[in-house]
């Protein structure tokens, strides 16, 4: 019931919402020149109405992460990546999340980054997108694929022909293995969605099997 009530109310927005934007782009100049108080409010209400909506559609996203078993946790963590980073200020996670998926302990998040701080693991200077971390079963040696398609590290598993067929076919992203951990990152436009979050850690996990890193090896 709650989530026909938000869908109803999120759909209420969306028109309220175009209704504000016909009105901002058809008649701002007459209005402001005849009725400017009027013009701020209709201006100042299509942007609460844009705001509105995100936050509905912030609070789908949440619930839909939650109900498919992801439990939050502090975002302020020593993050796998950050060691490896020039300037690690340049990085910020929001938020984050930990569910096992495959017997394999998962983080996923959102995240923040400018100054080309992870030049080689995503297109763009700077933007946001998912996380994927990955706990792996037992350590294993330093490794990492890297834009357009370069590997770093001398492990046997970056000749994989399946894993480079996988990237090529942009079935796998760029992906960082060192320690305990595999990480990757994934660049998305706008706000984070449980759809984006899934495609992430599909992805990931196949980087995960392609490389025999998984718990049967």
């Amino acid at each position: 019931m709650r989530e026909r009530v938000s869908n109803a109310f999120f759909l209420a927005a969306l028109v309220l919402m175009c209704c504000a934007g016909s009105l901002t782009l058809g008649t701002a100049k007459v209005m402001a020149q005849q009725h400017p108080m009027v013009a701020v409010a209709v201006v100042g209400g299509g942007y609460a109405v844009r705001l509105a909506v995100r936050e509905i559609r912030d609070r789908q996203t949440l619930h839909r992460l939650g109900a498919e078993g992801w439990q939050p946790v502090p975002a302020d963590q020593p993050w796998p990546w950050l060691p490896l980073c020039e300037r690690p200020d340049q990085t910020r996670v929001r938020r984050a999340w930990t569910r096992t998926v495959d017997r394999l302990p998962l983080t996923v998040g959102e995240i923040t980054w400018d100054g080309n701080a992870l030049s080689g693991s995503v297109r763009g200077w700077k933007g946001r997108g998912v996380f994927v971390v990955v706990k792996l079963p037992a350590p294993t040696e330093p490794m990492a694929l890297r834009r357009p398609h370069r590997t770093i590290g001398t492990s046997h598993r970056l000749d994989s022909p399946a894993m480079h067929a996988a990237y090529e076919a942009d079935e796998i992203p760029p992906w960082t293995a060192q320690d305990d951990h595999l990480f990757t990152f994934h660049a998305f436009p706008g706000q984070l969605r449980a759809d984006a979050v899934q495609v992430a850690v599909q992805r990931t996990l196949l980087v995960v099997r392609l490389l025999d890193l998984g718990p049967d090896r």
